[in-house]
């Protein structure tokens, strides 16, 4: 029984002096196991590019964060010694008891008993939680469990073995004494890459596996012998100053790598590369160097303090006046890492020619110029008018939306996207949008270039460079700014990656335009190419739907007036009150504002402001309007915007006669709504967030696809107009990051649709009858 107390004990102890540390170690490795992300992350990894760097900084990393947690911060008492002006024979002695807490040997003294969980144990805990997710994710939970109790029993018999190893260790590499621990890891990082060069094909997960619980036994057994070795007898004067020189050059040398990585990380972001860099590393190296300096700077500062009054019992004003500044200090860079130090503006660039002015015009002029350069069917005189939708879902919704609209237009020929009107869209489908309208304004692609530029462009890791900026990079992006260098986001860098891509998908694809002229899609004006002779009639009008953080209304990018009339009566007046649509105009709006004076705001950086989702991307603040977040929030299939337009079109062809029938397509990725019975669960105190959740991304959803479907019944008398729903079966995860593994599955289950259902591609009469063309999945 006594036993089990001191565990619990030392337990408590242990979450309560390293509780944050613990908390930033763990994070990122739970948070790969629990969301759908994280499988896809995890996925990434044996993509065959650069698979064996990949795993091995992966591997790298969480040794590194090992030795972080684990390391002596020695640096930190030689700060503490400077600032309060001790005497240098004091940090031997300060560091003899640091020793005790770290290695946790118990013993008693005036600040209490030490008994904590060896910190061997915390140091090796992260990189075990990935193996978790590693062995869930490739072979489930079965193995999960089998991995899981063949580690802690091996670990266990390390620790019962421990003196044998430590004898071994002391009649070999102690013989080298000040080196043997640089030896030790080097030997670790050379038999990981050694591993990992021995791939085959159809054996990467099993060798990936196999690296990391290798990499995790290695580590630990170095920590477990590390602690409990001597390079020198106890009483020996060369004892305490070997290990005093050890930790102090172990201690700097991490942090002078951490810091070196994040200056790497920082020039990787500005150069466009960090899509290299697997979210796994950059989410550990960034938690390895937090760890460092909250311990250098804060923690282990109010230790000392401490230790100072009751282990020394030194109770001198200085180290309390010493304690309460560090804790100031604290706060204050809390507060200053996680307030609006970034304003986030939405990313605006001069006006390239002061004779531009953006114009727009109202939905029913531009329909009527627009329907006056098309072709009516020749049989029966009408001209079909395609209106689109596009529902959120990150990457995963911008490829199915991207491969769909490619194929319709591939069995359409060029009807299709010459009559393709209007295209409304929400997050991560507005991406798929923007590159098809792009590709299809600059490239003229075989239908099997189309599906390798679809899948480079999303199988590209869009997720690395978010997560550094939330973590850091904006912080150090702000700190830049104070020095005169350009303040930059990670909205910025997303819509720089986002074009990237898509001009070096192309390249691999053979396709080749003008550079500078692709370019301009992404970086020119919202509305330049609404403003130009030879894309202003031909180029589907783009409605990008976001929402107003401050007072939760619905905005949209819309390349014509939202707020004019579209009723008119017999003299010809117009009624005010009868408008297109009462969502905010965001371009409108900006436009009128003295601050979009000689600026131009960016294609790539409305399409941002549309897939802002919380976190990933910082909101984008627009002066008048607010700051925008992802459009799922107010509601997340497009539908309701096209229902505007849909009615709004209606109402003008029916005053003008005009011989027209409209083809709603809504392309959806994920199921809107839910036949099931919704069962009885006992009430929780998160029911209140649950419905805040599920209100927008299910709740307005649904209500908007079933109101579209409606009033497509209401107003079309002649039974000409029709939904088709296009919509996967299968479920794929919500991420900015695709595995190529993912994107495959989606490409058979597309292909084997087309197969099944080609008239649904073809957009043939024969179904105009169905409101709802069921070739996917049901709704």
């Amino acid at each position: 029984m006594e036993k089990i107390f001191d565990y619990l004990e030392g337990l408590v102890n242990t979450v309560k002096d390293n509780g944050l540390f613990i908390f930033l170690a763990v994070l990122f490795p739970i948070l790969l196991y629990k969301f759908g992300a994280g499988q896809e992350i995890v996925l990434d990894l044996t993509s065959r590019e650069m698979l064996s760097s990949k795993n091995f900084y992966v591997i790298a990393s969480f040794l590194f964060l090992g030795l972080s947690i684990w390391c002596i911060p020695t640096i930190s008492i030689h700060i503490f010694r400077q600032v309060n002006r001790l005497p240098s024979d004091k940090v031997l002695v300060i560091l003899d008891r640091l020793l005790d807490l770290y290695n946790a040997k118990p013993k008693s003294d005036r600040v209490r008993k030490i008994l904590q969980v060896p910190v061997r144990y915390v140091a090796v805990l992260p990189w075990i939680i990935f193996i978790i997710s590693l062995t869930n994710i490739y072979y489930g939970k079965k193995v999960m469990v089998i991995t899981i109790l063949a580690l802690i029993l091996i670990i266990k018999l390390l620790d019962y073995y421990s003196k044998v190893l430590i004898k071994s260790f002391d009649t070999t590499f102690l013989q080298l004494k000040r080196f043997w621990e640089i030896i030790c890891l080097l030997i670790i990082l050379a038999v990981e890459y050694v591993i990992l060069q021995c791939g085959v094909s159809g054996y990467y997960t099993s060798l990936i596996v196999f690296a990391n619980i290798t990499g995790v036994l290695l580590s630990y057994t170095f920590f477990l012998v590390k602690e409990n070795s001597e390079d020198f007898p106890d009483g020996d004067p060369r004892k305490m100053e070997m290990i005093h020189d050890k930790t102090l050059y172990m201690h700097g040398l991490l942090l002078l790598i951490s810091g070196g990585v994040m200056i790497f990380y920082f020039i990787k972001q500005i150069n466009g590369t960090l899509s290299n860099v697997s979210p796994i590393t950059i989410g550990t190296m960034v938690m390895s160097f937090y760890i460092l300096i909250i311990e250098l700077f804060i923690t282990s500062q109010i230790l000392l303090s401490n230790l100072m009054i009751k282990g020394f019992a030194d109770n001198r004003f200085r180290f309390r006046v010493y304690r309460g500044v560090v804790v100031s200090f604290a706060v204050g860079w809390i507060v200053l890492l996680f307030s609006s130090t970034n304003p986030h503006i939405i990313t605006q660039t001069p006006v390239k020619d002061q004779s531009e002015y953006f114009v727009r015009e109202t939905l029913y002029s531009h329909f009527a110029e627009w329907y006056e350069k098309r072709n009516h069917d020749p049989r029966t005189g009408d001209l079909e008018v395609f209106l689109v939708s596009g529902q959120g879902g990150g990457s995963r919704a911008a490829y199915w939306f991207m491969s769909n609209m490619f194929e319709l237009d591939n069995n359409n020929g060029k009807d299709f996207y010459k009559n393709l009107y209007s295209v409304s869209t929400v997050s991560g489908s507005s991406s798929g949008a923007m590159m098809f309208l792009a590709s299809k304004a600059h490239y003229t692609l075989s239908p099997t270039a189309k599906r390798e530029v679809v899948k480079n462009i999303y199988t590209r890791n869009y997720l690395s460079g978010a997560l550094y900026g939330l973590l850091i990079g904006d912080f150090i992006e702000t700190i830049a700014g104070a020095f005169g260098m350009p303040v930059r986001d990670r909205n910025y860098y997303f819509q720089m990656e986002e074009q990237n891509a898509f001009v070096d998908a192309h390249k691999k694809a053979g396709a080749w335009s003008a550079k500078d002229s692709v370019e301009q899609f992404f970086s020119r004006d919202y509305m330049y190419y609404y403003n130009r002779k030879k894309s202003k009639y031909n180029m589907p009008l783009l409605f990008l739907n976001s929402a107003i953080v401050e007072n939760g209304k619905k905005v949209v990018f819309s390349p014509v007036q939202l707020n004019t009339p579209i009723d008119t009566v017999s003299d010809g007046q117009k009624n005010d009150y009868a408008l297109f649509t009462l969502y905010e105009d965001a371009y409108g709006i900006y436009r009128k504002c003295d601050w979009s004076v000689n600026k131009e705001i960016p294609m790539s950086a409305c399409v941002n402001a549309s897939q802002s989702f919380p976190l990933i991307n910082a909101y984008s603040f627009i002066h008048g309007v607010g700051r925008l977040t992802d459009g799922g929030f107010f509601e997340n299939s497009g539908t309701s915007t096209t229902q505007e337009i849909y009615t709004a079109l209606k109402k003008y062809v029916k005053e003008k006669n005009l011989r027209v029938k409209f083809t709603m397509i809504n392309i959806l990725n994920t199921k809107t709504d839910s036949d099931l019975a919704v069962n009885y669960s006992r009430a929780s105190i998160l029911n209140t967030v649950t419905a805040m959740a599920k209100n927008p991304f299910t709740g307005h959803e649904v209500l908007a696809v079933k109101q579209l479907q409606k009033q497509v019944v209401l107003m079309s008398n002649d039974g000409k107009d029709r939904i088709i729903t296009l919509i996967p079966t299968g479920k794929y995860n919500l991420t900015r990051i695709l595995s190529e593994k993912s994107v495959a599955k989606m490409r058979t289950e597309l292909d084997t649709n087309i197969k099944k259902s080609r008239y649904i591609f073809q957009l043939q009469d024969t179904m105009r009858d169905k409101q709802l063309l069921k070739g996917f999945a049901t709704q």
